[in-house]
């Protein structure tokens, strides 16, 4: 049941949070404690028909601390 309800929380974060549109490149960016869930955003972006990307990385030792280089240079060519 926590599957259904995962699924549906990544729906909403693809179509009512980010409003992801065909053919847009999206930039998913986790650590490899989330990955489970980026992959459930990937999936239903995907389905929608984004283009997308997953870049994944060490955890911060802060939230909101800026990502490493190669992860920031990515972000910035995506939607």
């Amino acid at each position: 049941m926590t599957n259904i309800f995962a699924a549906r929380g990544a729906r909403t974060i693809v179509e009512k949070c980010a409003f992801i549109k065909e053919g847009e490149k999206v930039f998913i960016v986790t650590d490899y404690d989330t990955f489970p869930e980026a992959d459930l955003i990937a999936q239903h972006a995907i389905a929608i028909g984004a283009n997308v990307t997953i870049g994944i990385m060490s955890q911060r030792d802060l939230d909101g601390q800026e990502p490493e280089g190669t992860i920031a240079a990515a972000m910035k060519q995506a939607n």
